[in-house]
């Protein structure tokens, strides 16, 4: 049985992505020198709030999904060599071919957390790869019930809080240390997790019986971190205190795991196959996931030349996407790019 949903819902995510990188130059909370350059736009602030909400986390239980079934159709041994081809050598490719020429370029230093970039989701995924495939977790899985899967994923997800809290006590390298190898897979293995366990359970239809209570959590929650998030970027009083914080990192934690859930229990009940153009985005997107990032930065200041940070960032995620895409074609080409950015 395929999913076609998923192929759509892949294809959304990967970009999702442009957007909420372009995004980064217009928000409330961007740094200094991008808000000296550009007007802060409350809509394209709000954009990025929503769509980081659940990006990700949709991301992973995708992947959590993928993963379990490849295993059960499959064999450990081809996810093996699967997770080394799609993951591994991209990986790889990327810190030499992008993420190093983009801090020469950039004169940035060489600290872990510059020559990783935005490569963290795939350190992230070869960790739960490597987690998923020992018998423990499989067993684990297959005996526990629906609500203690939950539970444990609420759990585990709140308990990414104190990494959160503690970063700004620690030294870069430590925190860089915390920032990818710790606080991202403990935040997100609840994610991957919850996908592995409901294709191990599909026959139990597990998804009918949570669409709707995710749907009201999701929403409930999203009305109630929308008035954080407008405290914030109003600089409101309590957005210092303490107490605020925490608060606005569980409710995010909550609307995260409500919203990605029903997001991705939405497009599994779709039916209708793919597209020409959904399978072209679905071929694309771990090379326009690669090379995405450092194309944003270089297109930036040919944005500064417009009026409106509106017209700025649609001109950015435009010419971000032709120009992702055009490398994928070119990449597709030959054998050997082929090979380093794990393209089929």
């Amino acid at each position: 049985m395929r999913f076609y949903g998923l192929d759509t819902l892949r294809a959304l995510m990967m970009l999702l992505g442009i957007v909420v990188h372009a995004a980064y130059f217009f928000t409330v909370s961007a740094s200094e020198k991008y808000i000296e350059l550009y007007d802060t736009s409350l809509l394209i602030s709000y954009l990025q709030f929503f769509l980081s909400s659940f990006r990700m986390e949709t991301f992973f239980i995708l992947c959590g999904f993928l993963s379990s079934m490849v295993l059960v159709k499959k064999n450990r041994n081809y996810y093996i060599k699967n997770r080394i081809d799609r993951v591994l050598i991209p990986l790889i490719t990327g810190i030499l071919l992008i993420s190093i020429p983009f801090i020469l370029l950039n004169e940035e230093n060489f600290t872990l957390k510059n020559i990783i970039l935005h490569f963290w989701f795939l350190i992230t995924l070869l960790i739960f790869s490597g987690i998923s495939i020992t018998d423990r977790y499989q067993n684990i899985l297959k005996s526990i019930s629906l609500r203690s899967t939950l539970t444990l994923s609420l759990i585990v997800t709140f308990i990414s809080i104190p990494f959160i809290v503690i970063t700004k006590y620690l030294p870069a390298i430590i925190n860089d240390l915390n920032f990818i190898f710790i606080y991202k897979t403990v935040y997100y293995i609840p994610y991957f997790t919850i996908g592995y366990y409901l294709y191990i359970h599909k026959d139990k239809n597990y998804f009918s019986i949570l669409k709707k209570p995710a749907f009201l959590v999701a929403a409930v929650s999203l009305i109630v971190a929308t008035i954080l998030q407008i405290l914030s970027y109003q600089q409101h009083d309590l957005i210092n205190s303490f107490y605020f914080k925490i608060l606005n990192i569980s409710i995010n934690n909550i609307l995260s795991l409500s919203l990605s859930l029903y997001i991705f229990i939405f497009f599994l009940s779709i039916n209708k196959s793919s597209s020409k153009v959904t399978k072209f985005l679905i071929d694309s997107s771990l090379v326009v996931y690669m090379v995405h990032y450092p194309i944003i930065f270089i297109i930036e200041p040919y944005a500064q030349n417009f009026n409106s940070s509106i017209y700025s960032f649609f001109f950015i995620c435009t010419l971000t996407f032709i120009i992702s895409f055009l490398i994928f074609k070119i990449l597709k080409i030959f054998k050997i790019t082929r090979f380093l950015f794990g393209i089929k």
